[in-house]
């Protein structure tokens, strides 16, 4: 009858109980159980042992909880590399998952490899057919009926008398002695657990000091990174800065330019302004020189009414003018004898004649309109208006009317005499 090698995998620590009531479930079934109940601590060179002891195995349990297990140089778990390594040598392997391990006491418990050992679950899950379990006895069950029927549908090379030439003192020689090694490896490990320890709280300490002085880095890292934003904003502000400066020294070039145009614009007004001066000088003579012919004009017309008044008290003394005579007018080759009044030699009645003169017409009004002058008749200008000096009879005014005037009349002193025919 054949016998099995089984290897047993998983966690130590945590599920010594489970392993224990699996290992007393394959020797009821008479199956030969390999596994680490002798191992406490793990190590590269327990590994290389290991790697022996499943090799000569038949078929791989493999058996997880609430523990990743002991990180190998690799990264990843002893636990880990055994079923990896299981896999590779194309073993059967059997797997059981606990299946509410949140039900688990926290020191059976692993947080801070969590991630790895869900990782490593659906590693498992994604290769082999598993099963859960919660309690031993379930488990005991389900590692009982599973192993059964893979022996039965997968069976392996096992151990036989006939094949191995070997009886039962033999086998558990090599057992024995295989325990023997177990047993000389469990001692080294235990050194190594002690070393290890020492190690740890060594590589914490040190762990806390890295982590203050990274703390501090992580502050100096943000001090930096306010600093460089503030650089930043330091840079921003002087280029505004830089640009303002250069916008005010063009300003400042454009009222250079300004200020000398102003200086050249201001010496201009200087000169008009004297010239200004100047003229308002001459301006205040001729404004003196207008007050004083104002004052003269207003004599001469004080002068004027005066002599109209006299003139008017003359006219009234003067004697009626006879009837006209038909004698014609004299000739004006005559010598002219100034008459003050043609009436006391018999001669007409005077007609006073007024001229006013302007620069485009003179006209003639007579002052006696009940007794207009006869054509051919002497007349008198009149004295009352200040008269320009006349032109000469042969001279040309320019003025139609005057022109005209000139034409049928000759100068008698003071009298225009009709010229004759």
């Amino acid at each position: 009858m054949k016998r099995y090698q089984i290897f047993i995998s998983s966690t130590y620590e945590d599920l010594k109980d489970e392993r224990l009531a699996v290992l007393d479930a394959l020797l009821a079934m008479d199956c030969i159980p390999a596994g680490m109940e002798l191992f406490t601590a793990a190590s590269k060179q327990t590994f290389e042992v290991i790697k022996k002891v499943i090799d000569e195995s038949d078929y791989y349990i493999l058996i997880i909880a609430g523990r990743y297990g002991s990180i190998a140089e690799g990264g990843l778990s002893y636990t880990e590399e055994e079923f990896d390594y299981a896999v590779s040598k194309s073993m059967p392997v059997l797997a059981f998952i606990h299946d509410r391990p949140s039900t688990l006491p926290a020191e059976y418990t692993d947080p801070e490899n969590q991630a790895k050992l869900d990782a490593f679950k659906k590693k498992v899950r994604s290769s082999r057919l598993t099963k859960s379990w919660r309690t031993i006895d379930k488990l005991v069950r389900d590692v009982a009926e599973s192993l059964r029927k893979e022996i039965s549908d997968n069976p392996q090379l096992g151990w036989e008398r006939s094949h191995q030439k070997e009886d039962s003192a033999i086998l558990y020689r090599r057992i024995a002695d295989n325990f023997s090694e177990i047993e000389t490896l469990q001692a080294r490990n235990t050194r190594l657990e002690e070393d290890s320890k020492q190690l740890r709280r060594r590589y914490e300490a040190e762990a806390a000091s890295l982590k203050s002085e990274l703390a501090q880095s992580q502050g100096k890292v943000k001090n930096y990174a306010e600093l460089q934003k503030n650089s930043g904003e330091l840079s921003q502000r002087v280029e505004a800065l830089a640009k303002a400066l250069n916008q005010l020294r063009a300003e400042q070039e454009l009222n250079q330019k300004t200020i000398q145009k102003y200086k050249v614009d201001t010496v201009s007004l200087k000169k008009e302004l004297a010239q200004s001066q100047s003229k308002a000088n001459n301006y205040e003579a001729a404004n003196q020189e207008l007050i004083a012919l104002k004052k003269k004009t207003t004599d001469l017309e004080q002068e004027i009414n005066r002599l109209r008044s006299e003139l008017s008290n003359a006219k009234t003394s003067a004697p009626s003018a006879p009837s006209p005579s038909k004698q014609k007018n004299p000739s004006p080759s005559v010598s002219p004898q100034k008459k003050d009044n043609p009436a006391e030699e018999g001669g007409p009645k005077p007609f006073w004649l007024d001229f006013r003169f302007d620069d485009s017409d003179a006209s003639r009004s007579a002052l006696d309109a009940d007794t207009p002058a006869p054509k051919g008749e002497v007349y008198f200008a009149n004295p009352t208006r200040p008269l320009r000096p006349l032109p000469p009879p042969s001279a040309t005014t320019g003025n139609a009317s005057l022109d005209r005037l000139f034409k049928d009349y000759d100068f008698n002193g003071d009298l225009l005499v009709k010229k004759a025919p």
